[in-house]
């Protein structure tokens, strides 16, 4: 939830630097707008990787949550039963034709 609010608010501070850039341009950038500009994607490429472990970290506590209720784990939509998750054969291809060679003069 944390990594959801913070990059909600990166989005509304870069929204609202481009808008500041845009509306007083070389004055925006006097005052700081490219650096800060810089400072939000730096930002938020600091951010990225943890979404990957916030969603890790819920797996793990519904996983627990399940185990100690008696139920099965979680699976994702992917491995549900009845689902296959091999990708479909590839069909063969027509005998390839002789190409037809030009008549000759």
């Amino acid at each position: 939830m944390l990594f959801g609010l913070v990059s909600l608010n990166l989005l509304h501070l870069l929204s609202a630097n481009f808008e500041f850039l845009r509306s007083y341009g070389l004055d925006a950038v006097r005052e700081g707008a490219l650096l800060q500009l810089a400072e939000l994607v730096v930002s938020g490429y600091t951010a990225a990787p943890f979404y990957p472990l916030s969603k890790l970290c819920e797996r793990v506590l519904v996983d627990r949550a399940c185990a100690a209720r008696g139920g099965t784990p979680a699976t994702p939509p992917a491995a549900a039963p009845g689902v296959t998750t091999a990708p479909p054969p590839i069909p063969a291809e027509a005998p390839a034709t002789p190409a037809a060679s030009p008549p000759s003069p």
